[in-house]
């Protein structure tokens, strides 16, 4: 079922790669992935970002712990503004794994959206400390560092994630 949901997908036959995981999930309402790919598809359909934090509980109900399942509805979440929910599922992620470079990204922007720019700045920092993303410089650099008016980290951080292959 996957492989064919996969292909169909990439042939841009998103409403056929959904029949075949409905029904995956007719056959097998206990399958995390299927949960998973079929919110996806909603998200990437943009307009379906509810269906798509339905179908990512759905899975994490299945699997609580599920960091993939975690992070995908923490990313439909901040997509549809809802910034606390967004929040807590980073914040989970890395009560579970406190290494991921990304959510550390991506939870600075969120403290940057509720106007908490010292909460901000340290997960960019972390982030950065980690190893990156590139967008961590960028964000902190384009965003934190131009608030503040402090122009030269600003370009020390756009020059570093334009190195880092931004």
């Amino acid at each position: 079922y996957f492989s064919q949901a996969y292909i169909l997908s990439a042939q841009g036959d998103n409403a056929r790669a959904t029949a075949v995981l409905d029904e995956m999930l007719q056959q097998n309402p206990k399958s995390v992935e299927a949960h998973l790919l079929r919110g996806q598809y909603h998200q990437d359909d943009g307009e379906q970002l509810e269906q798509a934090i339905d179908f990512y509980t759905r899975a994490l109900k299945l699997e609580p712990g599920n960091l993939l399942g975690l992070e995908m509805r923490a990313d439909a979440l901040e997509e549809n503004l809802q910034i606390d929910e967004a929040m807590a599922d980073c914040n989970e992620i890395l009560r579970l794994n406190p290494a991921d470079k990304k959510v550390h990204v991506r939870r600075g922007r969120l403290y940057l959206a509720d106007q908490e720019d010292e909460a901000a700045l340290a997960d960019f920092n972390e982030a950065i400390k980690r190893g990156g993303p590139p967008q961590a410089y960028c964000h902190r650099g384009g965003i934190y560092f131009v608030v503040q008016k402090d122009y030269a980290k600003a370009a020390e951080d756009f020059t570093s994630a334009i190195k880092g292959g931004l």
